[in-house]
């Protein structure tokens, strides 16, 4: 039996163990169509941008798109096919708290032996290359006669891209050599090596999901540093990889460190490929950093007003988390049987943050951004950015749609289970796709330690 037959059956057994008998006698195009409407009416009837006076293209796409991905689903053909479909409708929402959690997945995707990252003007170049026709640093300018920038702007950011933040869009570049099992591949590729251009045949080959995933993390340039504090060639790192399951030593290192950073020349707060978790993580290393006053001065200036989406599904999930109270649930059921949309709860500022505090630190503090910056990460920077003497260095954030506090429900097919925010932030001190851009740009190349470090110390 061959490696794809093997591959496809994997397919068609998750989905019949997904789907009962149903599967097997629904094509891909019909299980996109019900999905698809499914997530119209999910969305619909939850999510506060359907309501939204302020955010007019949220609800026009709840149609629009509709209407594009159903004449995209009748060529459905394939798992991918049918994935990729639902993705263009979430994406188009632009809101990064809505996404799809796939309940049945290849587990090989498959690659030529090398893949690409785009440069800062724009070129595709060769990385990660196992193949000798293609030398890392190679450019790549097209597959089977088609330009890589117009395959990117076909196949990828239509399911992954935000045009609100225009300078994600070139992260997607090494995901165009790692295809589903069930894409056809392109068979050739035209290869610059030393001014030279060449045809090159590809041997496209099965790797592991996970390979995959790791291979395009490194071809991005992701450097993620472990949890701790550090000093390198003399300068210390605060590195705070997520704000997920952060160990407890972490903060007992720091606290223990805390007069040795205020002393230094040069501090990194360090989020490289922190992409979120907790926002009370960031809050504690602030704190333990500037003290418990600075950090609630500015946190309590921020207004924290959000209004819910009033709807029975909404209420049925929050009514899980009980630390809401009573009062909560019963004046929020108010609104959904008066037909009101929101449920606001209002949390205006409580204090001032202190203009022109000096800051503890006698040295240099900046900080590090890479392009992993989301979520928690965003709410730390927005805190950061505000305390005195910290200065943004790095590469733009991600950015954060308003819309949060997320719920899911599985869509009629069993492929796939739908995240959405129930919330939106009315007042937040950072817009609706806003991301923060650095002072000091990073000059290009791995963000390891060391040449971090030796950037600093040349920073003015």
């Amino acid at each position: 039996m061959s490696f794809h037959i093997r591959v496809f059956q994997g397919i068609a057994l998750s989905c019949c163990t997904l789907l009962g008998g149903y599967a097997m006698a629904t094509p891909w195009s019909d299980m996109a169509k019900q999905d698809l409407q499914a997530l119209h009416d999910i969305l619909s009837e939850n999510h506060p941008g359907a309501v939204d006076e302020e955010n007019t293209r949220f609800r026009r796409w709840l149609a629009d798109g509709l209407e594009a991905g159903m004449r995209d689903a009748e060529a459905a053909a394939s798992l991918s096919d049918y994935r990729t479909t639902l993705l263009k409708y979430t994406n188009g929402f632009r809101d990064n708290h809505i996404f799809l959690v796939p309940r049945a997945d290849m587990l090989y995707r498959r690659w030529p032996g090398f893949t690409v990252h785009q440069d800062s003007e724009g070129r595709f170049l060769a990385t990660l290359s196992e193949v000798q026709e293609v030398p890392d640093g190679a450019q790549i300018t097209r597959c089977d006669d088609v330009m890589l920038s117009v395959r990117l702007d076909r196949d990828l950011a239509p399911v992954s891209w935000n045009p609100d933040v225009p300078h994600r869009k070139g992260r997607l570049a090494p995901e165009l050599f790692f295809l589903g099992m069930d894409v056809e591949p392109p068979a050739s590729c035209e290869v610059v090596v030393d001014g030279v251009v060449q045809p090159v045949d590809l041997a496209w080959r099965p790797l592991p999901r996970e390979e995959a995933l790791e291979k395009i993390s490194l071809a991005r340039g992701a450097n993620t540093p472990p949890f701790g504090v550090r000093s390198v060639s003399g300068v210390w790192f605060v590195s705070m990889p997520h704000m997920g399951d952060v160990p407890e030593d972490f903060f007992t290192d720091l606290e223990a460190s805390r007069d040795r950073l205020r002393e230094a020349s040069h501090v990194v707060l360090d989020m490289r490929g922190n992409g979120g978790g907790n926002s009370q993580h960031g809050a504690r290393v602030l704190s333990i950093l500037y003290g418990e006053d600075a950090v609630g001065a500015i946190v309590g200036s921020f207004d924290w007003t959000v209004d819910w989406r009033a709807s029975p599904g909404n209420l049925a999930e929050l009514r899980k988390q009980t630390f809401r109270g009573e009062q909560f649930f019963d004046d929020m059921a108010a609104s959904i049987e008066a037909g009101r949309p929101f449920h606001r709860t209002s949390q205006p500022p409580t204090a001032t943050a202190e203009p022109g505090a000096a800051s503890p630190f006698s040295g240099k503090v900046f900080a590090l951004t890479d392009g992993a910056c989301a979520s928690a990460c965003l709410d730390f920077m927005d805190v950061a950015l505000r305390l005195p003497g910290v200065t943004h260095i790095g590469l733009p954030t991600s950015a954060d749609a308003v819309y949060i506090d997320n719920r899911s429900e599985r869509l009629p097919s069993g492929l796939s289970v739908i995240s959405f925010g129930m919330k939106v932030y009315r007042n937040r001190v950072r817009a609706n796709n806003e991301y923060y851009t650095p002072s000091l740009r990073w000059p290009g190349g791995l963000m390891t330690d060391e040449a971090v470090a030796a950037w600093v110390k040349e920073l003015n």
